[in-house]
């Protein structure tokens, strides 16, 4: 498809990168906002939330001292 647009002209080429480049924001941005309701439990079947980033002891599941 990149042949075919390179083979046309300038124009179509810079034409399709700029779409392409937009494409690309949108699904970062879409990426973004998808991890952001799956911490906060609102897709998913549970929220993961922030309980990964606390220390815990490997033996008996409790707490470490910060």
């Amino acid at each position: 498809m990149l042949l075919a647009l390179n083979l046309l002209s300038v124009k179509a080429y810079a034409e399709a990168e700029y779409w392409f480049a937009g494409i690309k924001v949108v699904t970062v941005i879409i990426f973004l906002a998808v991890g952001a309701l799956m911490i906060t439990g609102m897709v998913g079947d549970h929220d993961i939330g922030f309980r990964n980033w606390t220390l815990s002891d490997a033996k008996s599941g409790s707490q470490l001292p910060s």
